[in-house]
């Protein structure tokens, strides 16, 4: 039994966490533009060059090539996997070539992968070749599945006729006016009880209505086939912390709204980072039943649907300038927060000494950061030393420890904002963002100070976002 729901999800996972451009073509596309026949196989287009890539990657569940495919009707570099018993054919859209029954020549297929539409396929959202472009393919082909399906995509093809609506609105809006002063229709029925006001307000109405349809005819049909196939974007990258996956895991509404929000960017191939750092201090710790299950249940979710720079970069991010860059920036930014102040004087309270606010903010003074008064500082060490004392009086050792842990910069908390940070260095890798399209979501001060000294020294090249829930 073929699994197409399972092999369609498992190859464009593939895909997607490797940056590699696709569409879906074929029969496959069109069974999902209407099309009634059994399907064969799943049809993906993409660059030649791709395709090793992609050889490695699925090595194990290749039947055939990668090599050059050609037949009575097809010449292309071809690479046939099979998942669950669900073929899916990896073609190379660089040099396809097509056998035009209506030339009898072969002619070079132009696959334009940029201009792919979205649509929703078994609670996915992949692109699509254009149904324009999928009609001409088949027209050439002219094989007697290609005249089948031809049949039934070309009826989707058909755009409402706005302008031919136009001029009934029009003619009617005309014959109302005119029945406003004439009453025609009163001596046609035999009857005079029409108000002339009523015919005046409809004539004007239809005639509004035709001019509006006439102006913006194009718009129209561009916008509804915007919403009814969801044009291809990127998308902003989003990476989020330890922090608000713990607090989410609190609250049932958010963690729904967090849910539903992983899932749909996975489906629309927008990246969601979570680092590595992240998902290992994402654990329970204590709370009720509902909580754990929450946080199991996430954590399946995130391995399956969201990314990590480790991900996507590889060998390149392991040993990149500009990740040890990042990560130097990163911390600099951590050290001078308000939060790790407030950590350094527990540490001194910790190991016996006796500290002086206004002594540590003297001796302390060079290391903050302008981008703060001291009174944030203060403010931060008093409230921090009055949480400690209660805790100290209250628990034990561990419980001190773990409240001053959640002081102290986290691995976590470095590879978050190093993340941004290397984004906004190497945007290509994600399609070419500029530094504002950068999203960081963190309900943690030191993340969300870290990111106002870090905007605040780079007015000029935009601004990370910071956004404590999606």
């Amino acid at each position: 039994m073929r699994e197409t729901k399972e092999a369609l999800e498992w190859i464009v996972k593939i895909l997607r966490k490797n940056k590699i451009p696709f569409e879906v073509t074929g029969g496959f596309a069109s069974r999902i533009y209407g099309s009634k026949r059994i399907l064969a196989d799943i049809d993906i287009e993409v660059p030649d060059k791709s395709i090793p890539e992609i050889q490695k990657l699925t090595e194990r569940y290749i039947i055939y090539g990668p090599r050059e495919y050609k037949d009575d009707n097809f010449d292309l570099l071809l690479m046939t996997l099979n998942y669950k018993g669900q073929k899916i054919d990896i073609c190379g859209k660089d040099s396809e070539r097509i056998y035009d029954k209506s030339k009898n020549k072969w002619i070079n297929e132009k696959t334009n992968i940029s201009k792919a539409r979205m649509k929703k396929v078994k609670d996915l959202i992949v692109p699509v070749v254009p149904l324009k472009d999928l009609i001409s393919y088949k027209k050439e082909l002219g094989r007697n599945v290609d005249k089948e399906d031809v049949k039934v995509l070309a009826v989707k093809l058909t755009k409402f006729p706005y302008k031919i609506a136009g001029v009934f609105f029009f003619v009617f809006g005309i014959l109302f006016l005119l029945n406003s002063k004439l009453n025609f229709t009163g001596a046609f029925i035999g009857s005079n009880n029409i108000p002339s006001s009523f015919n005046l307000i409809l004539g004007i109405a239809f005639i509004l209505v035709s001019f509006i349809l006439f102006a913006f005819t194009g718009k129209l049909e561009d916008s509804l086939t915007a919403v009814e196939e969801m044009e291809l974007k990127r998308g902003t990258p989003v990476i989020i912390d330890t922090n608000y996956l713990i607090e989410v895991c609190k609250n049932q509404d958010e963690y729904k709204n967090l849910m539903s929000f992983v899932k749909d960017r996975y489906n629309l191939g927008k990246p969601v980072i979570v680092p590595k750092s992240v998902f290992n201090e994402f654990k329970f710790l204590s709370g009720d039943e509902g909580e754990k299950t929450r946080i199991k249940t996430l954590k399946e979710t995130l391995s399956k649907c969201a990314t990590t720079l480790e991900d996507i970069r590889g060998e390149v991010w392991e040993n990149s300038d500009v990740k040890r860059r990042s990560m130097r920036k990163a911390e600099e930014l951590l050290h001078q927060t308000p939060k790790y102040f407030a950590y350094q004087f527990l540490s001194e309270i910790n190991k016996g000494e006796h500290p002086t606010i206004e002594k540590f903010i003297g001796k302390s003074r060079g290391k903050m950061s302008n981008a703060f008064t001291e009174g944030k500082y203060e403010e931060n060490i008093h409230n921090a030393v009055r949480e400690y004392s209660r805790i100290s009086a209250k628990s034990g050792a561990n419980a001190k420890m773990n409240f001053m842990n959640n002081y102290n910069v986290s691995p976590a908390d470095v590879d978050v904002l190093s993340g941004a940070i290397y984004l906004k260095e190497v945007p290509d890798i994600l399609g070419g963002k500029p530094l504002n399209d950068i999203e960081v979501i963190t309900k943690d001060s030191h993340l969300i100070d870290s990111l106002k000294m870090f905007n605040s020294a780079n007015p000029s090249e935009g601004q990370i976002r910071v956004k404590e829930r999606v």
